[in-house]
């Protein structure tokens, strides 16, 4: 997104423009995830600094899924 963005300004000769100084400054982050090994520890940084919604687990059914036992011809669960 960066290289589309500053590539746009050069094509309308406004790489220099303040605003457009300011707006390429918010593609500067730095790497939130450098160092961290673990998806719990990445997790972590995205919920202190991106307000990342932790995923809420939903059950959709409690039916209990059959199958048909070959030997007996009844079904099983």
């Amino acid at each position: 997104m960066k290289v589309k963005v500053v590539d746009f300004l050069k094509s309308v000769e406004q790489l220099e423009n303040p605003d457009a100084v300011a707006l390429n400054r918010n593609f500067e982050q730095d790497s939130p995830f450098e160092g961290l090994k673990s998806l719990d520890q990445q997790i972590d940084v995205l919920s202190e600094k991106f307000n990342y919604i932790h995923p809420l687990e939903v059950p959709v059914s409690d039916r209990i899924d059959q199958r048909l036992d070959s030997k007996s011809g009844k079904f099983r669960p």
